[in-house]
């Protein structure tokens, strides 16, 4: 090839580049910004004080207690589930409250709409939190427990997973309570008591009640993403929500390596030694990992973003479903159980590893493969509206974007039996550059005081939107 035909490629795709940046242009200047809403709550010191008190419960839950209660721990849900009582007298008093799960420490509560015709729409969130790791509490800024309100944060454990979840949602319902607004379709809240340890004595026992009634769900929102204030480094600097539409399904194993043995003193040198075995299986692992595929909800992701990202790369982002810019993109590793044991096979027989046994752990959240929720549906844009409506930067209404969730949360327990799928997303505003996201199961755990009053006003935007009120839906 000469120097002139590289020319005229290097033209052609500068030219269809320039093409296709333009028509970009176009299509993102059609795309929809919610304009900004009033919300008309009461004072925002009510709410941030009840948060405060609520996240001075030691709710710790275990999974090898009978009841997933952590042992020494149960006064502490006890006084978390009167304290709720007490503060949501309303919310206890004119809906319905069940008492469920294991040892009935979760609550199901129920806001009958005017249609019982119409299937339910669920919120969940979990009162239970992970322990502080021994030898760290020193170096909380302020006590993990101590529900500290300072320098513009509330800090605490669950301030960010997820106690802030719990009022947020009785919060909104209070609210709406108050202004006489009544849900055309039911509205269910499901507080787990254990969702830390996998949620099935919470969420897992609603679910199996639900299934019992009959009960169909039309969509579920649930924990997960967040506003992130610094946006996604190299991709977007503007603030950002991430709505969870997925979650990255694991497969932990366990790997039984057997050796001839032989006294410390003279240990082999032909490799058979168990440390030589699991070297050598890690290294071939390392070497050729597993083959990776873009799947959704990873194109939706990049198309949604492709507005806010350098114009050098939004056309990859934009069309990132169509090959080979699947090929090129692909980051996400993807694969079922089986596909996990025959790879990790072939590596111990490329290793030269013999006599091994494998077996899938009762860790792996292995789940319902391939359950992605559309973000094309009513529900995420009833979502994404009430999110725009308010947070705003710079006068500007924030990025909504679908994204895959690498943890875990109760609405896997769910995914059975809603219609519209699940949307996973917490109004709370993190700033990754400052660490605030990594405070999660760790160390100074805290929000903002500022996105309490923000979190009531777009849950009780949700319910507005997704659950109407009767004779005259919002709009």
């Amino acid at each position: 090839m000469n120097i002139y035909n590289v020319i005229a490629i290097i033209a052609a795709y500068f030219a269809a580049w320039v093409a296709i940046d333009a028509s970009l242009e176009a299509k993102f200047a059609s795309i929809t910004q919610h304009p900004a809403r009033d919300c008309p709550v009461p004072p925002n010191d009510q709410a941030v004080q009840r948060l405060a008190q609520f996240l001075q419960f030691q709710t710790i839950s275990d999974s090898h207690s009978d009841d997933h209660i952590k042992s020494g721990h149960h006064a502490a849900f006890t006084s978390l589930l009167a304290f709720l009582r007490e503060q949501y007298p309303e919310v206890h008093s004119q809906l319905q409250v069940e008492e469920v799960g294991l040892g009935g420490w979760s609550r199901l509560i129920t806001w009958q709409g005017s249609d019982p015709q119409l299937k339910p729409i669920l919120y969940i969130s979990h009162y239970d939190v992970v322990p502080v790791t021994p030898g760290t509490e020193q170096l909380w800024s302020h006590g993990p427990f101590n529900g500290s309100v300072a320098d513009g944060f509330l800090w605490g454990r669950g301030a960010l997973d997820v106690k802030l979840g719990v009022i947020g949602l009785l919060e909104a319902v209070t609210r709406l309570l108050a202004r006489g607004w009544t849900p055309h379709r039911t509205i269910m809240l499901s507080f787990g008591h254990d969702e830390e340890v996998g949620g099935s004595g919470g969420a897992g026992e609603v679910a199996a009640l639900l299934k019992t009634r009959g009960v169909q769900l039309e969509c579920v929102v649930d924990e997960g993403g967040v506003v992130l204030l610094d946006g996604l480094k190299g991709l977007a600097a503007q603030p950002m929500a991430l709505v969870g539409t997925a979650e990255k399904l694991y497969t932990s194993l366990h790997v039984d390596l057997v050796s001839p043995g032989g006294h410390s003193s003279m240990p082999p040198t032909d490799g058979s030694d168990i440390a030589g075995q699991a070297a050598r299986l890690i290294t071939r692992l390392n070497a050729h990992p597993f083959p990776a595929r873009l799947r959704e909800p990873l194109p939706s992701f990049l198309a949604a973003i492709a507005p806010y990202a350098p114009r050098i790369v939004r056309p990859l982002m934009a069309y990132s479903h169509i090959q080979p810019l699947s090929w090129v993109l692909a980051q996400l590793l993807v694969s079922s159980r089986t596909a996990v044991l025959d790879h990790v096979t072939a590596a111990l027989k490329a290793a030269g590893v013999h006599g091994a046994t494998l077996s899938i752990s009762n860790a792996s959240h292995i789940g319902p493969p391939g359950h992605v929720t559309a973000s094309n549906t009513t529900y995420f844009e009833a979502l994404r509206q009430a999110v725009q409506e308010h947070w705003r930067y710079a006068d500007k209404a924030v990025a909504v974007a679908p994204f895959l969730m690498s943890g875990g949360t109760d609405s896997k327990h769910f995914a059975d039996l809603t219609e519209h799928g699940i949307l996973r997303f917490v109004p709370v505003s993190v700033n990754k550059t400052a660490g605030e996201l990594g405070s999660v199961h760790s160390t100074n755990e805290r929000m903002r005081v500022a996105d309490v009053k923000l979190m009531v006003c777009t849950y009780a935007r949700m319910m507005e939107l997704m659950a109407g009120a009767s004779g005259s839906p919002p709009s």
